[in-house]
């Protein structure tokens, strides 16, 4: 048994070389919409992987609204989409702002996660 991402497995359980057990975005996953989420199971396991655009410190709100605005308007695109399903990954876009705090949860909740898990740095 293996943790893997969506990503990394989706040509080997398509293929039959892996079984896909569950999912942990915490919801079914568009690229597999067969498999339950482990959630579902009882499992308190909501893991994502995601992906965003990051500027340097400084970087104008003009530039960074423009580059929002056209990111967002690519992932509106049906080919991207459909391209981004069939690689695993989903279209989700958010805001500057929901995006920064989406970075400092995620901090926040896997410095909890290493300071429990007693993981230390070499």
């Amino acid at each position: 048994m293996s943790f893997a991402t969506i990503i990394s497995s989706l040509a080997h359980v398509k293929t039959g070389r892996l079984r896909a057990l569950a999912v942990t975005p915490g919801k079914r996953a568009p690229a597999l919409p067969h498999i339950p989420a482990l959630s579902k199971a009882g499992v308190d396991l909501v893991v994502m992987n995601w992906y965003g655009l990051i500027a340097p410190a400084g970087t104008s709100k003009s530039v960074i609204n423009r580059i929002s605005v056209q990111t967002a308007k690519a992932m509106k695109l049906p080919d991207v989409r459909k391209r981004l399903v069939a690689e695993g990954s989903e279209a989700v876009g958010s805001s500057p702002q929901d995006f920064s705090a989406h970075i400092r949860a995620e901090r926040e909740r896997w410095s909890k996660v290493i300071q429990q898990a007693e993981i230390r740095g070499r």
